[in-house]
Formats: structure tokens, sequence, C-alpha cells
């Protein structure tokens, strides 16, 4: 009835044309006399931050692909391939992706949402019979984002961690998935898809926020998300087992509270053939799904039990002690 609970709004930030004006190559800042660090340009007090397109992130993840490495003449072609960052890269919490462009910290549009120094961004165009998923999102550190990006204004913090991880839920994947006829996720579709009010998922806070936490917090550039969330920790290594079982706790949780039953989730998730073809490839067995299923009879059972379900995983998730080289201290 109140019609959008988050309070959240949706916008897009720069045109890949018409605003290609304002955007600025690796090779002109460098010639100009501005100093790479990570991944923004600076130049005495003024900064060029990156400009973010949708093949350079993923879910929980704003490391994916990067153009280091793309020679000019491949970058700024038509389809421009981004090259996949490696695991050694994902395991540098200072590792940042470069991307092809440029965009000044000045700009009025990256200036109105520059505090807090972070957003949630998703990609604009969907292919659902190529791409794993049809809701891909994450939280980037304050940068532009191209028009094959649209971007959250509204949550912040601790909130924005439990939106992120409703998005990012198979569940909520899969009721998109029935609206969209072409390749545009579009607005009022978006609006119009079945993401669990704040106050369902508000009571699990303690679960859940721990858990997206760790998936986005893996390096340094979202320093501030993770602080505002509780944070004050190093970032946490990246560790893809580790990751994967995070992520099928949280997508067991969520079709619980969706209260979709175990027959409807294995359905479900035969619905995602991309993910199913990865896994098989990569694992000879349908992993994410199987892990998922697992998970949910496990929580089910300790729900009629009224016990709780337990991670396996030690440290649990979003502990301080699988933080990035830990060192304990008297106080922790």
């Amino acid at each position: 009835e109140e019609g959008n609970p988050w309070g959240v709004r949706f916008n897009r930030m720069f045109d890949m044309s018409n605003d290609s004006g304002l955007f600025h190559t690796r090779e002109q800042l460098e010639g100009d006399g501005w100093t790479l660090d990570g991944n923004v340009f600076s130049k005495g007090k003024e900064q060029m931050l990156p400009l973010y397109e949708a093949k350079l992130f993923h879910q929980f993840n704003h490391r994916l692909n990067d153009f280091r490495k793309v020679p000019v003449e491949s970058r700024f072609g038509v389809k421009a391939p981004a090259r996949k960052v490696s695991g050694d890269n994902l395991s540098d919490v200072n590792f940042s992706p470069l991307p092809r462009y440029w965009i000044s910290s000045d700009c009025s549009q990256v200036s109105a949402v520059s505090d807090p120094p972070y957003f949630l961004s998703f990609r604009s165009l969907v292919n659902v019979s190529t791409n794993r998923r049809t809701l891909v999102s994450t939280v980037l550190p304050i940068s532009g984002v191209g028009n094959s990006c649209s971007f959250l204004i509204g949550p912040t913090g601790a909130q924005l961690a439990l939106f992120q991880g409703v998005f990012a839920s198979f569940p909520a994947d899969f009721v998109l998935r029935q609206s969209i006829g072409g390749s545009n996720l579009n607005w009022f579709i978006l609006k119009q898809c079945a993401v669990l009010p704040e106050e369902t998922v508000r009571g699990q806070a303690d679960w859940i926020t721990p858990r997206v936490v760790e998936l986005l917090y893996s390096t340094m550039a979202l320093t501030a998300f993770a602080k505002d969330c509780g944070w004050d920790c190093r970032p946490f290594p990246w560790n893809e087992s580790r990751r994967q079982q995070i992520r099928c706790e949280l997508d067991a949780a969520f079709f619980h509270l969706y209260e979709i039953n175990h027959g409807d989730v294995d359905y479900i998730m035969e619905t995602f053939p991309i993910v199913k073809k990865k896994d098989i490839a990569e694992h000879g067995t349908y992993r994410t799904k199987e892990r998922i299923l697992e998970i949910y009879d496990e929580m089910a059972t300790c729900r009629a039990e009224g016990t709780s379900w337990e991670s396996p995983l030690n440290p649990p998730p979003g502990d301080a002690r699988a933080t990035h080289n830990y060192e304990p201290t008297t106080e922790s």
C-alpha cells in the first residue's frame, strides 16, 4: 500500500554518447601531469574518478573486469572487451580496476551522490538467455557510472547492506525474469519487482548484514561502507569457497523469507541455466542448487525444532577474525 517501503529512487548519471566530452582517458590524464593512485587520478586538490560501465562489476564484486591490459586500439573499439580480474588481484585489498574513462569529481552528477562515498549500482542491460543473472548489482565506491548502469538513491550503511542482500537473491531475480521481455531493465518494471519489504528482513539484520558485508568488503575502497555498517576492521580476503558458502546461506535464508517451499526452490534454481552450466563445467554438478537446498532443508529442520541454524564456517561470516591479516589485540 505504501508503494516504496525502502524509500529508494533510481537514477542514471552519465550518457556515454551525450556526455562523452566530459570523459578523459588514461593517456590524456598522464600526458597532462595527473598521478594515478589505485584507480583515481589526482592533480593538486583535483580528482578524476573512474567511470564504471556494467561490464566492470557483478554481484557483490565491483572488481570483475578492467581495462588495465587492454590495448588502446581495442579499448575504444565497438565492443571494448574488458579482461577478467585475476584471483591474485582480487586477493589484493588495495587493487582497484581501471576503467576506459575518468570523470571529474567536481561534476554535478557525481558530487550530488558523494556523501556517503559509495552507492549501489545495477546493470541496466540484461540478457536472460546468455547471462547468469538478471538483476546484477553491487556497492561501488564513489565514482561515475555510464548509461549501461543505473544507481540507487536512499538506503545507506546497514540498511543498504540489507537491501543489497534481497536485491541479489535468487527469488528476487526469478520474479524479475518473468517480467522482462527485452534487454532493457526498465525502472517501471523494477519498481514492481517483489523485493521483500524492510520490515520483513529487519528482524534478521544481525544474521544477514555480516554476510553481505563480508561479500562486499574485500577492498579498502569500501572502508566507508563497512564502517557505516559497523565494521571498523580490515577488509575480508577473497576466498572463493567461503564466498560461495556465504552466498548459498543467504539465498537459502531468502527462499525461507519469501516463503517458497522445497520443490519450488528446486524448480526456480533450474530456471538459471547458465549458473547450472558453469557449475557443471567447473565442478561436475549443479553445486549452487544442491548447496542451497541442503542449507534450506537444515534451516527448515531447525525452525521445526525451535533451534538456530549455525554456519559451518569458522570464523563465522562477518567475524573480524576472518578479515585480511587479522591480528588479535587484548581488546578483541
